[in-house]
């Protein structure tokens, strides 16, 4: 619940403590109290039914405009709805306050004046909770200022869908409703029809929201926060901008369920940290499939959440390895490894993949590494105003690829051994099947296959033919710069590498390196 709301009855502020006191002295709750012919059950059921509507609330999402009135500004006035309307937006809180009063709340919240930002522990507290806030409202108002017409096209056009915070203020909210800048609904309701009080029950209407945001409707409509699919999340903030570049990072707490320090005044920083937050909460490597400018920390971080502002990568089917006559080849030659290749392959599964920072910016990088052959320049050309390489590269153990950077590429044959194709560990790698199945290599000698302590337990007899395939299937690579200390540097890219490993070398089962990125 809010710190602060402004109370409908009074037109005054009132702390969450304060709505307490403010109920015991409401007819709703001494009309329950006094209802002697209640029994036990049916009183407790009615209490929750009379509290749930007493301390339901409305939260207003908006963009913000000049003179917007804070809360040293009313904190003061006697009545906030009937004080002058000294600004426009003085005149959208009242209109605010007055629609949520005429819909029987009795409290409602405001980002402009329900938050004393003189206090930092106020704007902290109330930063990593606005998620929940938005998510517990009975109903969130959303005010597009710049929407005067019931159409598509209007609402694509507003500036609300295209601001940072606005994004958890429409994923939160178990219902929302949107005015126009007349303050009259976007949808006009039929004779009867409630369940326009909640624009997320409108088929049509989310259909627009998708349209507009590309993001699928089953978020809009049933938003659950968290990490999962954190690539994409992040990609929804990518063309998003907020006041303060700090934000982009913060209005991203509340989505993937983090917390994190607010520090004002620490600029790109804040979206390392985040991603630094990510990195200890999920071992989804995912996060490294950015392109454009690297953060002044580290190479293997974006610098802001535009660096994700392509589509989440997945292999097209005529790039899997799904065919049953190349499993049955690869099967075939992983059940002839030879107990050594088998213990690296079990050595290698069993590694953390987590990534870490140690010291100065530096982290620890579990990497597969493909040394890099040769490059060519195929072209040259000026992209908004900076100078843009096309490289031809070749690999150890790949197919050719494109690199497409900023940097001019050493490409003489000594010059390029300087570079790799990095593969950050996958977790996918790892993921163990059921048990079933269970068989004894030949030439590999193990404990009893239902052991606890024995590693391979949990491994069906197709485990290395899934993880061969796997090893063999496209990836997203990086492109790296080895220095004279031994340290790697991620090479930025305009665009996505993607890496395909050679058939001809049927199985790769090189180990990971763990790689000092800076």
């Amino acid at each position: 619940m809010p710190l602060r709301f402004i109370n409908l009855n009074t037109g005054t502020f009132s702390s969450s403590a304060e709505l307490l006191r403010a109920f015991k002295r409401s007819p709703e709750y001494q009309t329950l109290v006094s209802d002697k012919s209640l029994t036990p059950d049916d009183l407790a059921e009615r209490a929750d039914d009379v509290i749930r509507n007493y301390f339901a609330y409305v939260m207003l999402s908006h963009v913000w405009g000049e003179d917007e009135p804070l809360y040293g500004d009313v904190k003061s006035i006697p009545n906030i709805l009937e004080m002058s309307p000294s600004s426009p937006g003085t005149l959208k809180l009242q209109k605010f306050c007055r629609i949520a009063k005429q819909r029987g709340f009795h409290w409602c919240w405001s980002d402009t004046c329900c938050i004393d930002k003189s206090s930092s522990a106020e704007l902290q507290e109330s930063i990593n909770s606005m998620f929940k806030w938005y998510r517990n409202s009975a109903l969130t108002i959303a005010f597009l200022l710049d929407v005067l017409q019931s159409t598509p096209d209007a609402l694509k056009q507003s500036r609300w869908f295209t601001r940072g915070w606005t994004l958890q203020e429409l994923l939160a909210p178990t219902a929302i409703e949107f005015y126009k800048g007349d303050w009259t609904p976007f949808l006009v309701p039929s004779a009867g029809d409630a369940t326009l009080l909640n624009y997320k029950l409108v088929p049509e209407f989310v259909q627009s929201l998708q349209d507009i945001l590309d993001i699928d409707k089953s978020y809009l409509v049933d938003f659950n926060p968290g990490l999962d699919g954190v690539r994409e999340k992040l990609g929804w903030m990518a063309t998003r901008r907020t006041t303060k570049v700090e934000d982009r990072a913060y209005c991203l707490l509340g989505i993937l369920d983090l917390r994190l320090p607010v520090l004002y005044g620490e600029g790109e920083r804040a979206f390392i940290r985040l991603q630094d937050e990510i990195m200890k909460n999920t071992d989804d490597t995912c996060i490294f499939d950015w392109v454009g400018e690297p953060s002044s920390l580290n190479s293997y971080l974006g610098r802001s959440p535009s660096c994700f502002h392509q589509a989440v990568w997945r292999p097209s089917s005529h790039q899997t390895t799904t065919d049953e006559t190349v499993l049955e080849t690869v099967s075939e030659y992983t059940h002839k490894l030879s107990a050594m290749l088998l213990r690296v392959a079990e050595s290698l599964l069993n590694e953390p993949p987590l990534g870490h920072f140690i010291a100065n910016g530096r982290m620890n990088l579990r990497t597969f590494v493909y040394q890099v052959e040769s490059v060519q320049l195929t072209t040259s050309t000026e992209v908004r105003k900076k100078r843009v390489y096309t490289y031809h590269v070749k690999a150890d153990a790949l197919e050719p690829m494109t690199v497409v950077t900023t940097h001019k590429l050493p490409d003489t044959p000594s010059a390029a051994r300087s570079l790799s194709i990095g593969r950050v560990w996958d977790n996918a790698l790892r993921v163990i099947p059921t048990r079933s199945k269970i068989r004894k290599i030949p030439g590999v000698e193990s404990d009893d296959p239902t052991s606890d302590d024995n590693p391979w337990s949990l491994k069906n007899d197709d485990y290395l033919t899934i993880l061969a395939k796997r090893m063999r299937e496209p990836f997203v690579a990086q492109l790296l710069v080895v220095h004279p200390d031994g340290q790697f540097r991620r090479v930025s890219t305009e665009e996505r590498i993607v890496a395909q490993p050679r058939f001809a070398d049927m199985v790769d089962l090189r180990t990971p390196r763990t790689l000092i990125v800076h």
